[in-house]
């Protein structure tokens, strides 16, 4: 007879998951870096920040340890943060694609 999974088996596995869902994003954000430029490399980045602020929420949720969940919130928090900052310089390059080319982002 098999026995089922068990919801704690299950949880614990959770931060394991995040944690290799959050190095596979690390990765996807070190390519975006590279080989996108200008607009298409900010939306993408800014997506890529709101995925991490999921996964860091996802991890909230799992954890029960008081001082790791604060990490993860602020974690999150500062990836929110950094998609929206993403998300307005991709709306910039699309408004003023030729001051952007210029440097005139400052």
């Amino acid at each position: 007879m098999n026995a089922p999974s068990t919801p704690e088996i299950e949880v614990d596995e959770i931060p394991a998951r995040v944690n290799a869902a959050l190095d596979r994003l690390r990765a996807e954000q070190r390519r975006a870096c590279q080989l996108l430029a200008d607009g298409p490399k900010c939306q993408r980045l800014s997506a890529l920040y709101e995925q991490e602020a999921r996964l860091w929420t996802l991890l909230v949720q799992h954890t029960a340890e008081p001082v790791y969940c604060r990490a993860a919130i602020e974690a999150e928090c500062a990836a929110r943060v950094r998609a929206r900052e993403y998300a307005n310089l991709g709306r910039y390059w699309s408004t003023y694609p030729d001051r952007a080319a210029s440097g005139g982002a400052s």
